[in-house]
């Protein structure tokens, strides 16, 4: 590449975040978010749909898989959240990456990330889910 990397790693929250702030109907919730009195939450099953677009398909592109994001703790009002995460949304969002993967060369994915509980974004066991995120990715992974 023309800055000297082989490959660059993608994680599209501002893809994902411009899309939904192109949609005129959540006019008044960007308003509010842009002037700190609101997070931008966007529904999980939908926000990861930008995670496989269609720029995830290029060779030196390596796509990022993630259960889950709320930054609220860190970013309070300014926070972009993704709800609604499930081990089946999960799953299906681990299939799309893979199936972009499976036809390329380079087929490293990242995953983002084990254990990052302040953001909602975690694979580990918990009281609520158990392995199930755990289970998803293994048996998309086992195909």
């Amino acid at each position: 590449m023309a800055m000297g990397f082989d490959a660059v790693n993608l994680v599209p929250m501002g893809d994902t975040k411009r899309n939904k702030c192109l949609a005129l109907r959540h006019l008044p919730t960007l308003i509010k978010h842009l002037r700190g009195k609101s997070p931008l939450v966007y529904d999980y099953a939908k926000a990861i749909k930008v995670f496989a677009e269609p720029a995830m398909q290029r060779e030196e592109v390596v796509p990022t898989i993630l259960p889950g994001w709320d930054h609220s703790p860190r970013s309070r009002m300014r926070a972009f959240v993704m709800n609604n995460s499930t081990p089946e949304a999960f799953k299906a969002h681990v299939q799309a990456i893979k199936t972009i993967v499976d036809k390329k060369q380079n087929q490293l994915v990242m995953l983002k990330s084990w254990n990052e509980w302040g953001e909602g974004n975690y694979m580990e066991p918990d009281a609520h889910w158990g392995r199930q995120y755990i289970d998803a990715m293994g048996s998309v992974l086992k195909q």
